[in-house]
Parts: C-alpha cells; sequence; structure tokens
C-alpha cells in the first residue's frame, strides 16, 4: 500500500525505503498473528473457567492481575489476588 502511494504521487521509494516498508509490514503481520493467538488463549482460558481455578472472580480479573505491566510492590500474578509473601 505505502508503495503504491509513493509511486503515484511520484516518490520514487529508495531500495532501503522499500527494505524498511517490507519489514514493517511484515512485523505487522507478526503482531496480528500474535494478537490472534492472544484472543484464542483467553477464549480457551474462559471456557475452561481457569479463573475460578486459580482464586479470581472473573477471567477479566485474572488477565488484569496477570498481565499488569507497571511495576508494583508484588508480584505481578499470585493465585489469589489477595496475596501477599509470608514475612
Amino acid at each position: 500500500m505505502v508503495e503504491h502511494l509513493c509511486y503515484y504521487i511520484g516518490m520514487a521509494a529508495s531500495s532501503g525505503a522499500h527494505e524498511r516498508i517490507t519489514h514493517l509490514k511484515a512485523t505487522m503481520v507478526q503482531v496480528r498473528t500474535l494478537q490472534a493467538d492472544l484472543l484464542d488463549q483467553i477464549t480457551e482460558m474462559e471456557r475452561l473457567h481457569i479463573a475460578e481455578q486459580v482464586g479470581y472472580r472473573t477471567t477479566r480479573q485474572l488477565l488484569i492481575g496477570a498481565l499488569r505491566v507497571a511495576p508494583r510492590s508484588r508480584p505481578a500474578w499470585s493465585p489469589t489476588p489477595n496475596w501477599s509473601p509470608k514475612r
């Protein structure tokens, strides 16, 4: 698509530009494939009621706990939402 736009507005893309565009497109395909895999995994977790098995009320709560990116004082994932290490 980008190559076509460059061509139609009269911009000749260098081979380096073409390689970068190709790499960008390939990366986006990988991202979309990974996103689809994530959705499949979440669907399977929901079907199997995994959240309840590990102490969460909903799959949503499990995902928030397990996939949290921001740092915090306790481990990112724990078997129950109120879990804390023994002192």
